[in-house]
């Protein structure tokens, strides 16, 4: 058997365990960059997010709306992704098909919830030539 000298005979060269610059992905100076998205958690696409405050859509119309107006232009389109840390709307959740989903998120002690608002697929009015009603 070799003998092993004690821990603190052992000499450690440092440079070792430095990686050359080339291989170094942190080695230059250069600013990296990172492209912050946000997530549907339902659907994985892009997702606005709101603020703490925002209380979910309470009705259909509300859940299928186009976002605030910003620069002019909606912030998210009719139906679009969005939800904070207390709960989430989706437009297309993967796990219920191409429905709308809002999801309550589940927090210890409180419990959640799922709650469908399915696209609106009513006809528009349309004049009836007779006239069936009983007077």
């Amino acid at each position: 058997m070799t003998d092993i000298p004690p821990d603190d005979e052992i000499e450690l060269d440092a440079s070792e365990l430095i990686p050359p610059p080339e291989l170094d992905p942190f080695g230059d100076d250069e600013p990296t960059l990172r492209d912050l998205r946000r997530l549907c958690p339902g659907c994985a696409g892009e997702q606005f997010r709101l603020g703490e405050d925002e209380q979910p859509p309470a009705s259909h119309a509300q859940a299928w709306r186009r976002g605030p107006l910003r620069n002019g232009k909606p912030v998210y389109e009719e139906g679009g992704c969005r939800g904070n840390w207390t709960w989430y709307w989706c437009q297309r959740h993967e796990d219920y098909g191409h429905v709308g989903a809002l999801v309550i998120v589940s927090k210890p002690g409180e419990g959640g919830m799922l709650v469908f608002f399915f696209p609106d697929r009513r006809i528009e009015a349309r004049p009836v030539a007779t006239d069936r009603r009983r007077k």
